[in-house]
């Protein structure tokens, strides 16, 4: 078996999965993507910016036996936080809270300050979303503002749009795969997140799909992911 695509990075790496619509696949693919990364000896922790601590709650799943570090972050001064993870790991994972935003709602404010200090701070995003009218809707505001940002950045932080949870002859799945074609504006991974029970199961005992069903065409979508990711990194986008 060939051994796994893993440069060295030259500094620690703050990846951020990011998108203002809820039910995308952030927590999913934020956490699969960590135990990869982990597998392919990169020490990486989990940075939770959600109220609910998804991650958090996957960790108190696993016990003693996490193979991922997850820190709760619900906090507008994240960027000092995170700095205090950097000397020690080589790729901090953000997983962010979606949201549609009500401004004098205090905790919607609250998760659109975390989300833009995020953006703002971020070397590289992840843009999941799932092959509906409503995700898509969701995504184009995301990729518009972390555009936006890019023009302040220096082009910083590179972002990607990843599908998540398509399934085979599926209309919707089908009709995303179009749109992603060549006329589409920002760039896309080639990789896509097949919908699976597995991930779930995975989840419920607090693991990744790559131990959990490390054979599964899951666990390959996020080796795919991860391999993406890494040549970005490795080829000085990020």
């Amino acid at each position: 078996m060939a051994k796994p695509f893993a440069p060295k990075l030259k500094r620690p790496i703050k990846i951020a999965v990011i998108n203002r619509k809820g039910g995308v696949g952030k927590t999913n693919t934020t956490i699969n993507l960590a135990c990869e990364f982990v597998n392919r000896g990169y020490a990486t922790v989990i940075a939770d910016t959600e109220k609910e601590g998804g991650c958090v709650h996957w960790q108190t799943l696993a016990g003693d036996d996490a193979k991922v570090p997850v820190v709760g972050m619900y906090d507008p001064m994240i960027k000092v936080n995170i700095k205090a993870y950097e000397g020690s790991n080589d790729i901090i994972l953000i997983d962010t809270a979606g949201i549609i935003v009500d401004m004098d709602d205090e905790e919607d404010g609250k998760a659109s300050k975390i989300n833009s200090a995020v953006m703002a701070m971020a070397d590289y995003v992840i843009v999941p979303l799932q092959p509906a009218p409503a995700d898509f809707r969701a995504t184009e505001v995301c990729v518009e503002s972390l555009s936006k940002i890019q023009g302040f950045r220096d082009g910083a932080p590179f972002f990607r749009v990843l599908l998540t949870s398509t399934r085979a002859n599926e209309d919707l799945t089908r009709m995303a795969l179009e749109l992603f074609g060549e006329d589409y504006p920002y760039p896309v991974f080639k990789t896509t997140i097949r919908r699976s029970e597995e991930f779930k199961k995975a989840h419920a005992y607090g693991q990744g799909i790559v131990d959990y069903a490390k054979r599964s065409e899951s666990a390959n979508d996020i080796r795919d992911l991860a391999d993406e990711v890494l040549r970005d990194l490795d080829e000085g986008r990020a």
